[in-house]
Order: structure tokens, then sequence, then C-alpha cells
């Protein structure tokens, strides 16, 4: 089995600064966290689900970037007590 090493995440410009895009509301609206802890990750090749968050940020007249998301695939060792 691959791990995924590499996601997708999605920049939102905001009067407030750059938010990563976390969810749609119940209501539509756009839900955003200030950390990627916060943020909605999608895997690099999914593009249809990037497609689809991405043309529903436009209808709502976002302007966004895709921002590319690696992980170091080295375990941390932790010192020995």
């Amino acid at each position: 089995m691959d791990l995924a090493i590499s996601a997708v995440a999605i920049l939102i410009d905001t009067k407030h600064g750059q938010r990563f895009f976390h969810a749609f509301g119940k209501s539509g609206c756009v839900q955003t966290a200030w950390s990627l802890a916060g943020a909605k990750l999608f895997l690099k090749d999914d593009n249809e689900r990037i497609e689809k968050a991405t043309q529903r940020l436009e209808k709502k007249n976002k302007t966004f970037k895709l921002h590319h998301v690696f992980m170091n695939q080295m375990p941390i060792i932790e010192d020995e007590l």
C-alpha cells in the first residue's frame, strides 16, 4: 500500500488575510481555518473533489490558491531517556 505523502489545501484570500479552506457550512457559507491543522486536505490526485470545491468557491466570488502540502517520510526519533 502506498502512503499518501502529499496533499492539497486551498488558501482563500479574506479581508483579514489568507485563511485555509475548512468546509462549506449548512447554509453554504465558507468556513475557514487560521492554520493548516484546521484545513481540509485533499489527496493530490483527487481532482474531482478539488474541482468541486474550487468551482463552488468561484461561484461565491472567492479568490484562492491551491497549496501543496508535503509530509516528510522520516519518522520522528525520540531521544532515549
